[in-house]
């Protein structure tokens, strides 16, 4: 199902799925390399949970409210989404 998702939801904040393959154990996914602003910005959210900083609150507001973009558009498609990945 995740795969059938991946392929047809397309969303600025939805990673794309690039293909596919598998072997005899797993099935594979091959996402987007997500912009570098988005990857430096989760390094930052890896260190402030570990309590050395905070994150600046207008930086926190932006980016909570990307993601319920992404998860307004999944619902709107009928798609509930429980695993969400950073």
């Amino acid at each position: 199902r995740e795969k059938q998702i991946l392929t047809t939801i397309k969303h600025p904040n939805i990673v794309d799925l690039v293909c596919t393959f598998q072997d005899d154990d797993s099935l594979y996914f091959v996402l987007e390399m997500p912009r570098m602003e988005i990857f430096a910005v989760s390094l930052k959210l890896l260190e402030a949970f570990s309590f050395k900083e905070k994150l600046p609150t207008p930086m926190v507001k932006f980016y909570t409210a990307q993601l319920v973009n992404a998860i307004e558009h999944l619902h709107k498609n009928g798609i509930v989404h429980r695993d969400l990945k950073p």
